[in-house]
């Protein structure tokens, strides 16, 4: 472009930036530019050849690639009101609601709206899957583990596997809680039995017993299981239906066994929270003394 001066004429400075700039009738070729202020309205960028990197604020685009420039950041495409994303041949509902009450659910896609949304899982032609939600590995002795339910299914099966008590003669027994573990339910005025079987063989005994419901209800807790000996390995699948509904009891049934060298024992029950709260935990004990190991699965059918 050539150096001012001063003194230069202004005749002398117009034939500089003609020099600079090439200039036709309404446009301007700049071969170098560096906007840092202002604002470019109504233009197509890349009309004659690609822009080949564009930054704007924390998104990178280059060549097929949307990224973000922060660390570990996040790339949102949030469309306005009830509008969807559209990728490739895939439309999401974008604007459903997305909270506690949609854990576990799953994409599906819905033909007559032509739209991929979230929907609760399971409800098919077999009746939909347990789902594993949590596994509770007991390595050490506790007095008791705490289970939370978590989301929100029709159906909860605990399955405990080679639970060790320290004492003899213990039992699994169930607590239960409608305030996320805060506290759990200790009084006895809450429990309606249904029946409790309990049957031993070998040095222990044979027959099968009705126990009863006195068991049942103590310490507002289940009686799960009979014990034999300390050191005996406990396992037992207990069923929950009607935790997550507010109107409703909830009815616990469960099938357990227990083990050592001398006999084993095998047991059934069927009892009834029966006031109308949510679950939301679950406490696994023995009556007197701690739980030495054991395995307790919690899993979920919708």
């Amino acid at each position: 472009m050539g150096t001012f001066n001063d003194g230069d004429s202004g005749s002398s400075i117009r034939t500089k930036l003609n020099t600079a700039i090439e200039k036709t009738e309404g446009t301007s070729a700049i071969s170098t530019i560096n906007v840092d202020g202002g604002a470019i309205d109504g233009v197509t960028l890349g009309t004659n050849s690609a822009v080949t990197e564009a930054q704007v604020d924390n998104i990178n685009i280059n060549g097929n690639t949307i990224s973000s420039t922060d660390t570990n950041g996040d790339v949102t495409i949030d469309p306005n009101g009830t509008g969807d994303v559209n990728v490739g041949n895939f439309k999401f509902d974008a604007d459903q609601t997305v909270g506690a009450g949609q854990d576990n659910y799953v994409l599906t896609y819905d033909n007559s709206g032509g739209k991929i949304s979230l929907e609760a899982a399971g409800g098919g032609g077999g009746g939909g899957d347990f789902t594993l939600i949590s596994t509770t590995n007991i390595t050490s002795s506790v007095a008791s583990a705490d289970i939370s339910l978590g989301g929100s299914y029709t159906v909860y099966m605990l399955v405990i596997t080679e639970l060790v008590s320290a004492l003899a003669n213990s039992y699994i027994k169930i607590r239960v809680s409608d305030d996320n573990g805060t506290t759990f339910e200790s009084g006895n005025n809450y429990w309606t039995i249904g029946e409790l079987r309990h049957q031993t063989t070998g040095s222990g005994g044979s027959g099968t017993l009705n126990n009863g419901g006195n068991q049942l209800k103590t310490d507002g807790a289940i009686l799960q299981d009979g014990g034999i000996n300390s050191d005996d390995m406990r396992g037992s699948t207990i069923y929950i239906t009607g935790a997550d509904n507010s109107s409703l009891p909830t009815n616990f049934r469960s099938f357990s066994s227990s083990a050592d060298a001398s006999g084993n024992g095998l047991s059934y029950s069927s009892v009834t929270y029966n006031q109308t709260s949510v679950i939301t935990d679950v406490r696994i004990f023995f009556p007197s003394g701690n739980i030495s190991s054991g395995i307790i699965k919690l899993y979920g059918l919708s």
